[in-house]
C-alpha cells in the first residue's frame, strides 16, 4: 500500500488530534499528488453504500456551516446525491469533512482549463507561464498547467526536463510536480529533470531557494538546497546531494545542444533521452574521459553521433530506436 493510501485508510478508520486532523484535511485538498488521492478516495466513495436519511441532512447542515458554503452560492454543488452519499456513509466528522473538500475540489478542477504542452524528441522549446515566469523544456518533455493560476498557489505537472525562472510572489508558492518528487519555490532559478520512464529524478538550484519533497511508500523526505546544489534521487540508493557548475545541469542554452565539460558517459546518456534512442558503444573507449561541443538543436543524431567519432576516436556503436 502507499503512503496516500494508507494515510487516507488510517485517518478513515480511527480518531485522531484536532490538529492533526486539520493538517489531513489540507493535504487532501492541496494539489499535490491530486490524482492519487482522488483515486483512492474515488475507491472509498465507490465502496459505501448509499443511505440518505434525516441523519445525512443534519450532517450535511453542519459540514456545510464548517466549510463556509453559503446555500444560495454552492446550491449546485449540495443537490448531489453523491455528496449525500459520501456524508451518510463515512462515519468520521474528519472524512466527511474532507469529502466535502474534496468534492468541492473536483468541481473546481473541472472548470480549470490545463494545457499541455509536450517537446518532441531531438527538439528544445520556450514557454512563458501565466504568471510570466519563463520555462526551457528539453526534448522529450511534457508540461501541464492552468491556463490561470489560482489565488493561492501556481502549480505545474513536469514529465520530462526543465529550466525554470520563477517569477517571484511571495503570497503565491510556485510548485513543480514530477513522478518522484515536487519542487517548491516563491522565485527563483531551478532545473528538474523527472522523466516518468526513468527511476531516477534531479533537481538543480541556480539561485534563491527551493524546497524539495520526495514521496515515497511510508515517509516524505524534505530537503533545502541552496545555489550551486544538485540534488539526485535514485529509487534503488536514495538521496544524494553535492555541489555542481550550474551551467552543466541546465537546458537552458539559446537553442543549442551544449556538453560542457562533460563525461562521454554523461554525453551519451544524454542524447539517449534527447534523441529517444538507445547507443550501445561497441569498441573499449575511457567513458570518463570529459568534452566539451556544442550542436544547434535539431542536429540530427548521426550528425552528433559523427562529431563525437571525431573527437574521442574512431569507435563503433549501434544506435537503437526506443520502444522498437
Amino acid at each position: 500500500m502507499n503512503y496516500i493510501a494508507r494515510i487516507i485508510s488510517l485517518f478513515y478508520k480511527n480518531r485522531y488530534p484536532a490538529d492533526l486532523e486539520n493538517e489531513v484535511q489540507h493535504w487532501l485538498i492541496s494539489d499535490t499528488d491530486f490524482e492519487e488521492k482522488d483515486r483512492i478516495l474515488q475507491e472509498k466513495w465507490n465502496q459505501q453504500e448509499e443511505i440518505v436519511n434525516q441523519e445525512t441532512y443534519e450532517a450535511l447542515s453542519r459540514v456545510k456551516a464548517r466549510l463556509g458554503l453559503s446555500d444560495e452560492k454552492k446550491r449546485f454543488l449540495w443537490r448531489n446525491k453523491q455528496i449525500l452519499k459520501l456524508v451518510a456513509s463515512i462515519i468520521l466528522p474528519l472524512l466527511i469533512i474532507a469529502g466535502g473538500y474534496w468534492s468541492w475540489k473536483n468541481y473546481r478542477s473541472e472548470e480549470v482549463a490545463w494545457v499541455e504542452i509536450h517537446v518532441p524528441y531531438g527538439e528544445q522549446q520556450f514557454l512563458m507561464l501565466p504568471d510570466s515566469s519563463e520555462v526551457w523544456m528539453n526534448a522529450g518533455t511534457t508540461i501541464k498547467y492552468p491556463k490561470d493560476f489560482d489565488k493561492d498557489s501556481r502549480t505545474v505537472r513536469l514529465d520530462g526536463e526543465a529550466y525554470f525562472s520563477v517569477k517571484k510572489e511571495p503570497e503565491r508558492k510556485f510548485i513543480v510536480q514530477t513522478e518522484l518528487l515536487s519542487v517548491e519555490v516563491l522565485g527563483t532559478k531551478f532545473n528538474v529533470k523527472a522523466y516518468a520512464s526513468e527511476n531516477y529524478a534531479t533537481a538543480t538550484l541556480e539561485e534563491g531557494s527551493i524546497a524539495v519533497s520526495i514521496h515515497q511508500e511510508d515517509s516524505v523526505l524534505h530537503y533545502r538546497l541552496i545555489p550551486g546544489q544538485l540534488l539526485t534521487y535514485d529509487k534503488q540508493t536514495g538521496v544524494e546531494i553535492k555541489n555542481v557548475q550550474v551551467d552543466k545541469a541546465s537546458v537552458r542554452n539559446g537553442g543549442y545542444l551544449v556538453f560542457n565539460n562533460k563525461s562521454l558517459r554523461e554525453i551519451i546518456q544524454e542524447l539517449e533521452h534527447y534523441y529517444n534512442v538507445s547507443i550501445v558503444i561497441h569498441e573499449d573507449v575511457n567513458l570518463n574521459d570529459n568534452y566539451s561541443m556544442k550542436f544547434t538543436n535539431g542536429e540530427t543524431i548521426d550528425r552528433v553521433m559523427d562529431v563525437l567519432q571525431d573527437a574521442v576516436g574512431n569507435f563503433k556503436y549501434t544506435i537503437k530506436k526506443k520502444g522498437k
